[in-house]
């Protein structure tokens, strides 16, 4: 009898204890009071009229798990936070967050500061009185930091390059007052493998001898600044990286860069668009191998389709050559080899020549996009065998002679539609006795000859977006009738 009287003392104790140390719905109760204390700071950097809105979810009620608060999340086993996301905040100008807030959080893997909306509202720096720039040491499993779209500058560096666990962070679109990107100090994130700096002001080139230091990397994302050339690539980070995105106004690559950029074979995707290359660049693009993906959008390639150039890159499957300078035709070769390829954008170019029947038995094709060209000749009804497609764009063009829409009844995938000509010789043929097993969002048909409204319509119900201008549509219909199935944000125009 004693027995059991002392074993239920016992576990009434072990109870309050395990109540003190997790708290009593679950989260720890350390990292709670933690919590509130983080609340009561960004409470305190508020613009005052907003501060209800901050952070609302985290509460002084004991009953509640603050492992369910908004922005937190905890290890299901330990109850350990793992991750904050302060989500929108609306701060006070000049705001910093003070990372000494931080400490509490020993198994916080991830850390996000972003999606602040307005620019003055945002975080403009770092501070710690208690461990200066060594704060985010402490932070021994700290993985993941995403900063973007702050008004942080330069000054946080010193912070960031004691985050030695680090392997993601976002610094995208901040404040930083342009000049060189100081890659050395970022030399001690050897762990990192994915860093993204876009939308910043960094100019001059880009400094792969620092950048090297970070041997791990795999994704580097440099797209919209303003650097203006590439010196010799070099280091163990070469053979690591995998994704490169390079979206810069000014940028190109002087000799030296086109013959290093070769030794990245591992790398399968890459984004030069909106740069000043021409077609130099594929003295150097022929050699990387990998590649699955590659955007070259506006940029100054011209000339004919260059085929040589890409016939060994066979694991391409998407292609983006949009908004450039090309002319001449498709050719049967080339792009009609490429068996892996699902997005294909070549608008925006002066192509001619009729559509390369061939395209149809790229099978695997869900995009594709021929739009703003001179093409001529029939479209060909055999884009009915396209059954992975979703996107299918060929307005303003010069096609001819008629095209069937219900030849494309049987793409079940299909989701935007765009079909136009130049030519007053090209007509489109809607038809009233077959129901399409697509669903479109989005359809486009200017200038096609249309004489009525396309009865197949009936049958759309996710309809945002049509165009039926500038067709000699004639007679009555009732927009209640299309209207039943799908809410327009432009209606059908007629003459």
């Amino acid at each position: 009898m004693k027995g059991r009287f002392f074993l239920g003392k016992y576990l009434i104790w072990v109870i309050l204890v395990l109540g003190q140390l997790h708290g009593y719905n679950g989260c720890v109760e350390k990292e709670r009071k933690a919590l509130l204390e983080l609340e009561k700071y960004i409470i305190s950097i508020t613009i005052e009229e907003y501060s209800d809105y901050a952070l609302p979810t985290w509460t002084y009620n004991t009953k509640s798990d603050c492992c369910r608060w908004e922005g937190v999340k905890c290890n299901r086993t330990s109850k350990r936070v793992t991750e904050i996301a302060f989500g929108t905040l609306s701060l006070k100008e000049n705001s910093l967050l003070n990372l000494s807030l931080l400490y509490p959080f020993e198994d916080i893997r991830s850390l996000n500061l972003s999606r602040n909306d307005y620019y003055y509202n945002q975080f403009s720096g770092l501070f710690d009185d208690v461990e200066g720039y060594k704060t985010l040491r402490k932070l021994r499993k700290l993985e993941i930091m995403d900063l973007s779209r702050n008004r942080f500058n330069n000054s946080i560096f010193p912070f960031l390059n004691s985050a030695i666990s680090l392997k993601t962070l976002f610094l995208g679109d901040n404040n930083f007052y342009g000049g060189p990107l100081p890659a050395k100090e970022l030399k001690d994130l050897t762990n990192l493998e994915l860093l993204d700096l876009s939308g910043n002001r960094f100019n001059g080139s880009i400094p792969v001898q620092e950048l090297s230091a970070l041997s791990k990397l795999k994704s580097l994302d440099l797209s919209r600044n303003e650097f203006s050339e590439l010196s010799k690539l070099q280091g163990k980070f070469v053979k690591c990286l995998s994704i490169a995105f390079i979206q810069n106004k000014r940028f190109c690559l002087h000799f030296a860069g086109y013959k290093s950029v070769r030794r990245l074979r591992n790398l399968k995707i890459l984004d030069l668009s909106e740069n000043n290359f021409d077609n130099n660049i594929f003295s150097f693009l022929s050699a990387l191998t990998s590649l699955t993906t590659l955007f070259l959008r506006s940029n100054y390639i011209g000339g004919p389709f260059p085929v040589k150039e890409f016939k060994d890159l066979t694991n391409l499957e998407l292609l983006d050559l949009s908004k450039n300078k090309l002319n001449g035709s498709i050719p049967m070769q080339g792009i009609c080899e490429m068996k892996n390829m699902q997005d294909l954008d070549l608008s925006g170019n002066k192509l001619v020549g009729q559509f390369p029947l061939c395209l149809t038995r790229l099978t695997g094709l869900q995009v594709l996009d021929l739009s703003s060209n001179q093409l001529n000749g029939n479209v060909p009804s055999a884009l009915g065998k396209l059954e992975s497609l979703k996107y299918l764009s060929l307005s303003d063009n010069n096609f001819e002679g008629s095209f069937p829409l219900d030849s494309l009844a049987n793409l079940s995938e299909l989701r935007l539609f765009k079909l136009s000509s130049r030519s007053n010789s090209f007509k489109v043929e809607s038809g009233s006795s077959w129901r399409p097993k697509f669903q479109l969002s989005h359809i486009s048909l200017p200038s096609c000859n249309l004489v009525k409204v396309p009865h197949f319509l009936l049958y759309q119900k996710d309809l945002s977006h049509i165009d039926l201008s500038d067709n000699t549509i004639s007679g009555t219909f009732s927009y209640l009738a299309i209207g039943k199935q799908y809410k327009t944000r432009s209606s059908p125009s007629t003459k």
